[in-house]
Protein backbone atom coordinates (compact mmCIF):
# COMPACT_ATOMS: atom_id res chain seq x y z
CA UNK A 1 0.00 0.00 0.00
CA UNK A 2 2.83 2.40 0.90
CA UNK A 3 4.60 1.75 -2.41
CA UNK A 4 1.35 2.47 -4.32
CA UNK A 5 0.85 5.75 -2.44
CA UNK A 6 4.46 6.70 -3.04
CA UNK A 7 4.08 5.96 -6.76
CA UNK A 8 0.94 8.12 -6.95
CA UNK A 9 2.68 10.94 -5.09
CA UNK A 10 5.75 10.79 -7.34
CA UNK A 11 3.47 10.73 -10.38
CA UNK A 12 1.53 13.78 -9.18
CA UNK A 13 4.75 15.66 -8.42
CA UNK A 14 6.15 14.73 -11.82
CA UNK A 15 2.98 15.91 -13.58
CA UNK A 16 3.08 19.21 -11.66
CA UNK A 17 6.74 19.79 -12.51
CA UNK A 18 6.15 18.93 -16.17
CA UNK A 19 3.11 21.23 -16.40
CA UNK A 20 4.98 24.08 -14.72
CA UNK A 21 7.95 23.77 -17.06
CA UNK A 22 5.61 23.57 -20.07
CA UNK A 23 3.85 26.79 -19.04
CA UNK A 24 7.21 28.53 -18.52
CA UNK A 25 8.36 27.37 -21.97
CA UNK A 26 5.18 28.57 -23.65
CA UNK A 27 5.24 31.98 -21.95
CA UNK A 28 8.96 32.69 -22.22
CA UNK A 29 10.77 30.51 -24.76
CA UNK A 30 8.21 29.41 -27.37
CA UNK A 31 8.77 30.76 -30.93
CA UNK A 32 5.48 32.64 -30.58
CA UNK A 33 5.95 33.81 -26.98
CA UNK A 34 6.65 37.41 -28.06
CA UNK A 35 3.35 37.81 -29.93
CA UNK A 36 0.83 39.92 -27.96
CA UNK A 37 -2.30 38.26 -26.65
CA UNK A 38 -3.87 36.54 -23.70
CA UNK A 39 -1.25 34.96 -21.43
CA UNK A 40 -3.83 32.39 -20.30
CA UNK A 41 -4.37 31.35 -23.92
CA UNK A 42 -0.61 31.22 -24.50
CA UNK A 43 -0.01 29.11 -21.40
CA UNK A 44 -2.74 26.61 -22.18
CA UNK A 45 -2.38 26.36 -25.96
CA UNK A 46 -3.01 22.90 -27.33
CA UNK A 47 -0.53 20.76 -29.25
CA UNK A 48 -0.17 21.28 -33.00
CA UNK A 49 -2.22 18.20 -33.86
CA UNK A 50 -5.27 19.44 -31.95
CA UNK A 51 -7.10 20.43 -35.10
CA UNK A 52 -6.66 17.00 -36.62
CA UNK A 53 -8.03 15.36 -33.50
CA UNK A 54 -11.10 17.60 -33.55
CA UNK A 55 -12.14 16.66 -37.08
CA UNK A 56 -14.11 13.64 -35.87
CA UNK A 57 -16.08 15.47 -33.19
CA UNK A 58 -19.16 15.64 -35.42
CA UNK A 59 -18.99 11.99 -36.41
CA UNK A 60 -18.47 12.79 -40.12
CA UNK A 61 -14.68 12.71 -40.60
CA UNK A 62 -14.95 11.63 -44.26
CA UNK A 63 -16.99 14.68 -45.26
CA UNK A 64 -15.35 17.70 -46.83
CA UNK A 65 -16.15 19.65 -43.66
CA UNK A 66 -14.30 17.06 -41.57
CA UNK A 67 -11.22 16.85 -43.79
CA UNK A 68 -8.02 18.17 -42.16
CA UNK A 69 -5.42 17.74 -44.90
CA UNK A 70 -5.42 20.65 -47.35
CA UNK A 71 -4.87 18.75 -50.61
CA UNK A 72 -7.59 16.20 -49.87
CA UNK A 73 -9.97 18.94 -48.72
CA UNK A 74 -9.30 20.86 -51.94
CA UNK A 75 -10.06 17.81 -54.08
CA UNK A 76 -13.31 17.09 -52.26
CA UNK A 77 -14.37 20.73 -52.16
CA UNK A 78 -13.76 21.21 -55.89
CA UNK A 79 -16.08 18.30 -56.60
CA UNK A 80 -19.06 19.92 -54.86
CA UNK A 81 -18.31 23.62 -55.39
CA UNK A 82 -19.99 23.80 -58.83
CA UNK A 83 -23.33 22.71 -57.37
CA UNK A 84 -23.35 25.57 -54.85
CA UNK A 85 -21.99 28.30 -57.12
CA UNK A 86 -23.92 31.49 -57.74
CA UNK A 87 -24.91 30.23 -61.20
CA UNK A 88 -26.20 26.88 -59.91
CA UNK A 89 -28.19 28.50 -57.11
CA UNK A 90 -29.74 30.97 -59.56
CA UNK A 91 -31.09 27.99 -61.49
CA UNK A 92 -32.78 26.79 -58.28
CA UNK A 93 -34.60 30.06 -57.64
CA UNK A 94 -37.90 29.04 -59.33
CA UNK A 95 -38.15 25.93 -57.10
CA UNK A 96 -37.28 27.94 -53.98
CA UNK A 97 -39.92 30.51 -54.91
CA UNK A 98 -42.50 27.78 -55.52
CA UNK A 99 -41.93 26.39 -52.02
CA UNK A 100 -42.22 29.89 -50.58
CA UNK A 101 -45.53 30.33 -52.41
CA UNK A 102 -46.77 27.04 -50.94
CA UNK A 103 -45.73 28.20 -47.48
CA UNK A 104 -47.55 31.54 -47.83
CA UNK A 105 -50.71 29.80 -49.01
CA UNK A 106 -50.69 27.71 -45.83
CA UNK A 107 -50.18 30.82 -43.70
CA UNK A 108 -53.18 32.56 -45.27
CA UNK A 109 -55.37 29.49 -45.07
CA UNK A 110 -54.41 28.05 -41.68
CA UNK A 111 -53.11 30.98 -39.60
CA UNK A 112 -54.37 34.35 -40.80
CA UNK A 113 -57.05 35.59 -38.37
CA UNK A 114 -57.18 32.14 -36.72
CA UNK A 115 -55.59 33.20 -33.39
CA UNK A 116 -53.07 30.35 -33.74
CA UNK A 117 -49.47 30.48 -32.59
CA UNK A 118 -46.88 29.85 -35.30
CA UNK A 119 -43.23 29.07 -34.65
CA UNK A 120 -41.21 30.94 -37.26
CA UNK A 121 -38.14 29.02 -36.13
CA UNK A 122 -39.76 25.71 -37.11
CA UNK A 123 -41.42 27.18 -40.19
CA UNK A 124 -38.13 28.40 -41.61
CA UNK A 125 -36.48 25.07 -40.73
CA UNK A 126 -39.14 23.31 -42.79
CA UNK A 127 -38.55 25.71 -45.68
CA UNK A 128 -34.78 25.16 -45.59
CA UNK A 129 -35.14 21.38 -45.22
CA UNK A 130 -37.39 21.09 -48.25
CA UNK A 131 -34.95 23.16 -50.33
CA UNK A 132 -31.80 21.23 -49.45
CA UNK A 133 -33.39 17.77 -49.52
CA UNK A 134 -34.85 18.41 -52.97
CA UNK A 135 -31.52 19.67 -54.29
CA UNK A 136 -29.39 16.86 -52.91
CA UNK A 137 -31.69 13.85 -53.37
CA UNK A 138 -35.01 15.04 -54.86
CA UNK A 139 -36.72 14.23 -51.57
CA UNK A 140 -39.69 15.91 -49.96
CA UNK A 141 -40.87 15.35 -46.40
CA UNK A 142 -43.90 17.59 -46.99
CA UNK A 143 -42.90 19.74 -44.01
CA UNK A 144 -44.64 22.77 -45.50
CA UNK A 145 -47.97 20.96 -45.22
CA UNK A 146 -47.66 20.55 -41.44
CA UNK A 147 -46.39 23.83 -40.00
CA UNK A 148 -48.03 23.09 -36.64
CA UNK A 149 -45.47 20.36 -35.97
CA UNK A 150 -41.95 20.95 -34.68
CA UNK A 151 -39.28 20.28 -37.26
CA UNK A 152 -37.51 17.09 -36.14
CA UNK A 153 -34.24 17.95 -37.85
CA UNK A 154 -33.97 21.27 -36.02
CA UNK A 155 -34.49 19.54 -32.69
CA UNK A 156 -31.96 16.83 -33.55
CA UNK A 157 -29.40 19.42 -34.64
CA UNK A 158 -29.63 21.17 -31.29
CA UNK A 159 -29.32 17.90 -29.41
CA UNK A 160 -26.21 16.98 -31.37
CA UNK A 161 -24.68 20.44 -30.95
CA UNK A 162 -24.75 20.09 -27.17
CA UNK A 163 -22.37 17.11 -27.33
CA UNK A 164 -19.71 18.81 -29.43
CA UNK A 165 -17.44 19.83 -26.54
CA UNK A 166 -17.48 16.32 -25.09
CA UNK A 167 -16.85 14.62 -28.42
CA UNK A 168 -14.15 17.14 -29.29
CA UNK A 169 -12.13 16.58 -26.14
CA UNK A 170 -13.08 12.96 -25.60
CA UNK A 171 -13.37 11.28 -29.01
CA UNK A 172 -13.70 7.92 -27.28
CA UNK A 173 -17.15 9.01 -26.10
CA UNK A 174 -18.31 9.49 -29.69
CA UNK A 175 -16.97 6.08 -30.69
CA UNK A 176 -18.80 4.55 -27.73
CA UNK A 177 -22.07 6.25 -28.68
CA UNK A 178 -21.70 5.11 -32.29
CA UNK A 179 -21.29 1.53 -31.10
CA UNK A 180 -24.70 1.55 -29.39
CA UNK A 181 -27.55 0.21 -31.55
CA UNK A 182 -29.60 3.01 -33.09
CA UNK A 183 -32.82 1.58 -31.68
CA UNK A 184 -31.45 1.92 -28.14
CA UNK A 185 -30.29 5.50 -28.70
CA UNK A 186 -33.68 6.42 -30.19
CA UNK A 187 -35.40 5.14 -27.04
CA UNK A 188 -33.06 7.12 -24.77
CA UNK A 189 -33.23 10.23 -26.98
CA UNK A 190 -36.27 10.21 -29.32
CA UNK A 191 -35.13 13.35 -31.15
CA UNK A 192 -32.27 11.33 -32.68
CA UNK A 193 -34.67 9.12 -34.61
CA UNK A 194 -35.04 11.77 -37.32
CA UNK A 195 -31.27 11.85 -37.86
CA UNK A 196 -31.01 8.04 -37.97
CA UNK A 197 -33.90 7.75 -40.43
CA UNK A 198 -32.35 10.45 -42.58
CA UNK A 199 -28.90 8.84 -42.60
CA UNK A 200 -30.33 5.41 -43.39
CA UNK A 201 -32.39 6.96 -46.16
CA UNK A 202 -29.24 8.55 -47.61
CA UNK A 203 -27.50 5.17 -47.68
CA UNK A 204 -30.45 3.53 -49.42
CA UNK A 205 -30.67 6.37 -51.96
CA UNK A 206 -26.95 6.27 -52.74
CA UNK A 207 -27.12 2.51 -53.23
CA UNK A 208 -29.95 3.02 -55.74
CA UNK A 209 -28.02 5.80 -57.48
CA UNK A 210 -24.88 3.69 -57.78
CA UNK A 211 -26.98 0.95 -59.35
CA UNK A 212 -28.62 3.41 -61.71
CA UNK A 213 -32.00 2.88 -60.11
CA UNK A 214 -32.84 6.27 -58.68
CA UNK A 215 -36.59 5.72 -58.61
CA UNK A 216 -37.33 8.78 -56.48
CA UNK A 217 -35.62 11.26 -58.81
CA UNK A 218 -38.21 13.69 -60.10
CA UNK A 219 -37.35 13.93 -63.78
CA UNK A 220 -39.18 17.24 -64.06
CA UNK A 221 -36.59 18.89 -61.80
CA UNK A 222 -32.86 19.41 -62.27
CA UNK A 223 -30.63 16.44 -61.63
CA UNK A 224 -29.57 16.34 -58.00
CA UNK A 225 -26.16 17.06 -56.49
CA UNK A 226 -25.34 13.50 -55.54
CA UNK A 227 -26.87 12.00 -58.65
CA UNK A 228 -24.43 14.04 -60.73
CA UNK A 229 -21.42 13.52 -58.46
CA UNK A 230 -21.78 9.74 -58.53
CA UNK A 231 -21.89 9.73 -62.33
CA UNK A 232 -19.12 12.28 -62.86
CA UNK A 233 -15.34 12.00 -63.09
CA UNK A 234 -14.77 14.71 -60.48
CA UNK A 235 -13.74 12.15 -57.88
CA UNK A 236 -12.01 8.75 -58.10
CA UNK A 237 -14.11 5.66 -57.21
CA UNK A 238 -12.70 5.39 -53.68
CA UNK A 239 -14.01 8.88 -52.95
CA UNK A 240 -17.53 7.80 -53.94
CA UNK A 241 -17.95 5.09 -51.32
CA UNK A 242 -21.35 4.79 -49.71
CA UNK A 243 -19.96 5.74 -46.29
CA UNK A 244 -18.20 8.86 -47.55
CA UNK A 245 -21.14 10.01 -49.64
CA UNK A 246 -23.45 9.46 -46.65
CA UNK A 247 -21.21 11.61 -44.44
CA UNK A 248 -20.91 14.28 -47.14
CA UNK A 249 -24.67 14.47 -47.53
CA UNK A 250 -25.21 14.59 -43.77
CA UNK A 251 -22.77 17.49 -43.40
CA UNK A 252 -24.40 19.49 -46.19
CA UNK A 253 -28.01 18.92 -45.18
CA UNK A 254 -27.69 19.27 -41.42
CA UNK A 255 -25.72 22.52 -41.77
CA UNK A 256 -28.22 23.95 -44.27
CA UNK A 257 -31.28 23.46 -42.03
CA UNK A 258 -30.38 24.88 -38.64
CA UNK A 259 -28.36 27.80 -39.95
CA UNK A 260 -30.85 29.35 -42.36
CA UNK A 261 -33.77 28.65 -40.00
CA UNK A 262 -32.28 30.64 -37.16
CA UNK A 263 -31.03 33.32 -39.53
CA UNK A 264 -34.46 33.97 -41.05
CA UNK A 265 -36.08 33.76 -37.61
CA UNK A 266 -33.69 36.34 -36.21
CA UNK A 267 -34.28 38.69 -39.14
CA UNK A 268 -38.05 38.41 -38.65
CA UNK A 269 -37.69 39.07 -34.92
CA UNK A 270 -35.78 42.28 -35.53
CA UNK A 271 -38.14 43.43 -38.29
CA UNK A 272 -41.31 42.68 -36.34
CA UNK A 273 -40.18 44.36 -33.13
CA UNK A 274 -39.14 47.53 -34.95
CA UNK A 275 -42.11 49.19 -36.72
CA UNK A 276 -39.84 51.66 -38.55
CA UNK A 277 -37.73 48.90 -40.11
CA UNK A 278 -40.85 46.92 -41.00
CA UNK A 279 -42.63 49.83 -42.66
CA UNK A 280 -39.53 50.89 -44.63
CA UNK A 281 -39.00 47.34 -45.86
CA UNK A 282 -42.65 46.89 -46.85
CA UNK A 283 -42.69 50.25 -48.66
CA UNK A 284 -39.56 49.42 -50.65
CA UNK A 285 -41.01 46.06 -51.67
CA UNK A 286 -44.38 47.55 -52.62
CA UNK A 287 -42.90 50.48 -54.55
CA UNK A 288 -40.48 48.22 -56.41
CA UNK A 289 -42.91 45.39 -57.15
CA UNK A 290 -46.50 46.67 -57.16
CA UNK A 291 -47.62 43.78 -59.37
CA UNK A 292 -48.35 40.89 -57.00
CA UNK A 293 -49.18 38.52 -59.84
CA UNK A 294 -45.51 37.68 -60.30
CA UNK A 295 -42.62 37.08 -57.94
CA UNK A 296 -39.51 39.23 -58.39
CA UNK A 297 -36.34 37.51 -59.52
CA UNK A 298 -33.40 37.07 -57.19
CA UNK A 299 -31.32 39.58 -59.15
CA UNK A 300 -34.13 42.13 -58.82
CA UNK A 301 -34.29 41.57 -55.07
CA UNK A 302 -30.53 41.91 -54.71
CA UNK A 303 -30.75 45.42 -56.18
CA UNK A 304 -33.04 46.67 -53.41
CA UNK A 305 -30.89 48.80 -51.07
CA UNK A 306 -32.93 48.53 -47.90
CA UNK A 307 -33.67 44.80 -48.18
CA UNK A 308 -29.97 44.26 -48.81
CA UNK A 309 -29.11 46.41 -45.79
CA UNK A 310 -31.47 44.35 -43.60
CA UNK A 311 -29.82 41.13 -44.79
CA UNK A 312 -26.31 42.52 -44.30
CA UNK A 313 -27.20 43.60 -40.77
CA UNK A 314 -28.64 40.14 -40.18
CA UNK A 315 -25.35 38.68 -41.44
CA UNK A 316 -23.49 40.90 -38.95
CA UNK A 317 -25.52 40.24 -35.81
CA UNK A 318 -26.65 36.67 -36.43
CA UNK A 319 -23.19 35.25 -35.94
CA UNK A 320 -22.91 35.91 -32.24
CA UNK A 321 -25.30 37.33 -29.66
CA UNK A 322 -28.24 36.12 -31.67
CA UNK A 323 -28.52 32.34 -31.89
CA UNK A 324 -28.43 32.13 -35.63
CA UNK A 325 -26.46 31.08 -38.66
CA UNK A 326 -22.75 30.56 -38.35
CA UNK A 327 -20.14 29.51 -35.86
CA UNK A 328 -19.57 31.06 -32.45
CA UNK A 329 -16.38 29.15 -31.75
CA UNK A 330 -12.93 30.19 -32.91
CA UNK A 331 -12.18 28.85 -36.40
CA UNK A 332 -8.61 27.56 -36.35
CA UNK A 333 -6.23 26.09 -38.88
CA UNK A 334 -2.52 25.44 -39.32
CA UNK A 335 -0.33 26.94 -42.01
CA UNK A 336 2.50 24.70 -43.34
CA UNK A 337 4.73 27.75 -43.92
CA UNK A 338 5.60 30.70 -41.63
CA UNK A 339 3.20 33.64 -41.61
CA UNK A 340 4.25 37.28 -41.34
CA UNK A 341 1.86 39.38 -39.28
CA UNK A 342 3.06 42.95 -38.84
CA UNK A 343 6.46 42.72 -37.17
CA UNK A 344 5.86 39.12 -36.07
CA UNK A 345 6.62 35.81 -37.74
CA UNK A 346 4.34 32.95 -36.74
CA UNK A 347 6.15 29.61 -37.16
CA UNK A 348 4.84 27.00 -39.56
CA UNK A 349 2.20 24.56 -38.27
CA UNK A 350 1.15 26.85 -35.43
CA UNK A 351 -2.63 26.69 -34.85
CA UNK A 352 -4.07 30.13 -35.56
CA UNK A 353 -7.64 31.28 -35.85
CA UNK A 354 -10.18 34.02 -35.37
CA UNK A 355 -13.48 34.44 -33.62
CA UNK A 356 -16.11 36.01 -35.88
CA UNK A 357 -17.96 37.31 -32.82
CA UNK A 358 -15.06 39.57 -31.83
CA UNK A 359 -14.93 41.11 -35.30
CA UNK A 360 -18.67 41.58 -35.81
CA UNK A 361 -19.08 43.09 -32.36
CA UNK A 362 -16.06 45.38 -32.43
CA UNK A 363 -17.49 48.89 -31.82
CA UNK A 364 -14.61 50.45 -33.74
CA UNK A 365 -15.96 48.75 -36.87
CA UNK A 366 -19.67 48.46 -36.05
CA UNK A 367 -20.66 51.27 -33.63
CA UNK A 368 -23.39 50.27 -31.19
CA UNK A 369 -23.01 46.64 -32.31
CA UNK A 370 -25.72 45.22 -30.05
CA UNK A 371 -28.46 47.13 -31.88
CA UNK A 372 -29.94 46.06 -35.21
CA UNK A 373 -29.26 48.99 -37.54
CA UNK A 374 -29.69 48.34 -41.28
CA UNK A 375 -28.91 52.01 -41.98
CA UNK A 376 -25.25 51.40 -41.23
CA UNK A 377 -25.02 49.61 -44.61
CA UNK A 378 -26.56 52.33 -46.75
CA UNK A 379 -24.46 54.68 -48.87
CA UNK A 380 -21.30 52.61 -49.40
CA UNK A 381 -19.99 53.00 -45.81
CA UNK A 382 -16.28 53.05 -45.04
CA UNK A 383 -14.22 52.29 -41.92
CA UNK A 384 -11.01 54.16 -41.04
CA UNK A 385 -8.27 51.59 -40.54
CA UNK A 386 -4.73 52.31 -39.24
CA UNK A 387 -2.14 51.49 -41.87
CA UNK A 388 -0.23 49.13 -39.59
CA UNK A 389 -2.15 48.48 -36.40
CA UNK A 390 0.06 45.57 -35.32
CA UNK A 391 3.23 47.65 -35.49
CA UNK A 392 1.52 50.45 -33.57
CA UNK A 393 0.50 48.01 -30.86
CA UNK A 394 4.15 47.03 -30.44
CA UNK A 395 5.05 50.71 -29.94
CA UNK A 396 2.94 50.83 -26.81
CA UNK A 397 -0.31 51.85 -28.41
CA UNK A 398 0.93 55.00 -30.12
CA UNK A 399 -1.45 55.74 -32.97
CA UNK A 400 -0.33 57.32 -36.21
CA UNK A 401 -2.58 59.91 -37.73
CA UNK A 402 -2.46 58.28 -41.12
CA UNK A 403 -5.34 55.91 -41.80
CA UNK A 404 -6.92 54.38 -44.86
CA UNK A 405 -10.61 54.01 -45.66
CA UNK A 406 -11.77 50.43 -46.05
CA UNK A 407 -15.28 49.31 -47.14
CA UNK A 408 -17.41 48.16 -44.24
CA UNK A 409 -18.32 45.05 -46.22
CA UNK A 410 -14.70 43.92 -45.93
CA UNK A 411 -15.32 43.19 -42.25
CA UNK A 412 -18.50 41.21 -42.86
CA UNK A 413 -17.51 37.53 -42.65
CA UNK A 414 -20.56 35.48 -41.55
CA UNK A 415 -19.57 32.70 -43.96
CA UNK A 416 -15.84 32.97 -43.20
CA UNK A 417 -13.42 33.43 -46.09
CA UNK A 418 -10.83 31.50 -48.04
CA UNK A 419 -10.87 27.91 -49.33
CA UNK A 420 -12.81 26.68 -46.29
CA UNK A 421 -15.56 29.27 -46.35
CA UNK A 422 -19.18 28.21 -46.08
CA UNK A 423 -20.16 26.04 -49.04
CA UNK A 424 -23.80 27.12 -48.91
CA UNK A 425 -23.45 30.90 -48.73
CA UNK A 426 -25.18 31.54 -52.08
CA UNK A 427 -28.04 29.20 -51.20
CA UNK A 428 -28.39 30.89 -47.80
CA UNK A 429 -28.58 34.35 -49.34
CA UNK A 430 -31.10 33.21 -51.95
CA UNK A 431 -33.30 31.86 -49.16
CA UNK A 432 -32.87 35.06 -47.15
CA UNK A 433 -33.80 37.34 -50.05
CA UNK A 434 -36.70 35.22 -51.30
CA UNK A 435 -37.98 34.33 -47.83
CA UNK A 436 -38.01 37.83 -46.36
CA UNK A 437 -39.22 39.59 -49.53
CA UNK A 438 -42.03 37.08 -50.08
CA UNK A 439 -43.20 37.15 -46.49
CA UNK A 440 -43.28 40.92 -46.08
CA UNK A 441 -44.91 41.46 -49.49
CA UNK A 442 -47.73 39.09 -48.50
CA UNK A 443 -50.85 39.85 -46.52
CA UNK A 444 -49.70 37.42 -43.83
CA UNK A 445 -46.45 39.31 -43.33
CA UNK A 446 -48.22 42.66 -43.11
CA UNK A 447 -50.39 41.57 -40.17
CA UNK A 448 -47.84 39.34 -38.43
CA UNK A 449 -47.15 40.12 -34.76
CA UNK A 450 -44.67 38.70 -32.26
CA UNK A 451 -46.23 36.43 -29.64
CA UNK A 452 -44.56 35.85 -26.26
CA UNK A 453 -41.10 36.14 -27.79
CA UNK A 454 -38.26 37.68 -25.82
CA UNK A 455 -34.62 38.29 -26.55
CA UNK A 456 -33.68 35.27 -24.46
CA UNK A 457 -35.54 33.06 -26.93
CA UNK A 458 -32.98 33.75 -29.65
CA UNK A 459 -29.94 35.53 -28.18
CA UNK A 460 -26.85 33.41 -27.64
CA UNK A 461 -26.47 32.17 -24.10
CA UNK A 462 -24.43 29.02 -24.78
CA UNK A 463 -21.65 28.19 -27.20
CA UNK A 464 -21.58 24.68 -28.64
CA UNK A 465 -19.54 25.41 -31.76
CA UNK A 466 -22.74 27.07 -32.98
CA UNK A 467 -24.52 29.63 -30.77
CA UNK A 468 -27.57 28.45 -28.82
CA UNK A 469 -30.09 30.34 -26.67
CA UNK A 470 -30.96 29.45 -23.08
CA UNK A 471 -32.36 26.00 -22.38
CA UNK A 472 -36.08 25.87 -22.90
CA UNK A 473 -36.11 28.81 -25.33
CA UNK A 474 -39.21 28.86 -27.52
CA UNK A 475 -37.71 30.49 -30.58
CA UNK A 476 -39.55 33.19 -32.52
CA UNK A 477 -43.34 32.81 -32.28
CA UNK A 478 -46.02 34.90 -33.93
CA UNK A 479 -49.73 35.26 -34.55
CA UNK A 480 -51.10 36.45 -37.88
CA UNK A 481 -53.94 38.98 -37.93
CA UNK A 482 -54.68 42.57 -37.04
CA UNK A 483 -56.22 41.66 -33.67
CA UNK A 484 -53.73 39.02 -32.63
CA UNK A 485 -50.22 38.97 -31.28
CA UNK A 486 -48.59 41.43 -28.91
CA UNK A 487 -46.97 44.83 -29.00
CA UNK A 488 -43.47 44.96 -30.44
CA UNK A 489 -40.68 44.61 -27.88
CA UNK A 490 -38.79 47.81 -27.24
Amino acid sequence: MISILNSLAYGAIGLLVYSSLLVIYRLCFSPIAQIPGSKLAAATSAPYNKLTKWNDRFGIPLSTHGTAQHELHHKRRMAINPYFSKKSINELVPQIQDRMTTLLNHLRKDYEDKDKVLSLTDMWASFAAENIFAYTFAWSYNFLDSLDEKNPFLESNRELAQTVHVTGHYPQFLKFMQSIPESWVAVLNPSMKAIFDFQNGIVAQIVRMKKGKNETLNKSENRTVFHDILESDLLPPEEKSITRMQQEATAICVAAIGTISTSLSHACFEILRNPTIKSRLEKELQDSFPDHSRAPTLSELERLPYLTAVIQETDTTMIALRASIGVAQRLSHVQPTPITYGIYTIPANTPIGMNIYNQHYDPRIFPDPNNFQPDRWLGDPKVPVPKDSSAQAEKGGEQEEKTRQSPLSRFLVPFSKGPRNCLGQFLAHAELYIGLASLFRSSAGKVMRLYETEEKDIFMAREYFVPLPVRGANGVRVKIGEKHGEEEIS
